[in-house]
């Protein structure tokens, strides 16, 4: 037999527990958005490094083509641009302010607002 205190009970824990499973569905919901965002920023950062992979390749092709022991001039700046927002700078320097015994290649990919940097030292 239900007595007069306890008959709201069940609509109270119900409300609880409705509660409860609601407010932990909402927080997994959030920290799955923001791992989505984290996974997606973290692939347009691997393009910017694909993009200075890219020029750090081309500037070697452009050494060897050139002759790499050859220590005559070349070309210390370009930027490519591979699509609208991707593209890379390439910079060979062969001055003092390179360490290396022949030349330094640095190349900055970029992609959107993420830059990566190869360096490069012969």
């Amino acid at each position: 037999m239900i007595n007069k205190k306890s008959k709201g009970s069940i609509l109270f824990f119900s409300i609880i527990i409705t509660a409860v499973v609601l407010t932990i569905g909402l927080g997994l919901t959030n920290l799955l958005i923001k791992q989505f965002k984290i996974i997606k920023e973290s692939g347009n950062s691997v393009l910017a490094f694909y993009a200075a992979d890219s020029g750090a390749e081309f500037g070697l092709f452009e050494l060897f083509k050139e002759n790499i022991y050859d220590s005559g001039p070349i070309p210390t700046t370009t930027t490519y641009f591979l699509d609208s927002n991707l593209g890379y700078k390439l910079v060979i320097d062969n001055t003092s302010a390179c360490s290396a015994s022949y030349y330094c290649i640095r190349s900055y990919g970029f992609f959107q607002q993420y830059q990566r940097r190869i360096e490069l030292a012969y």
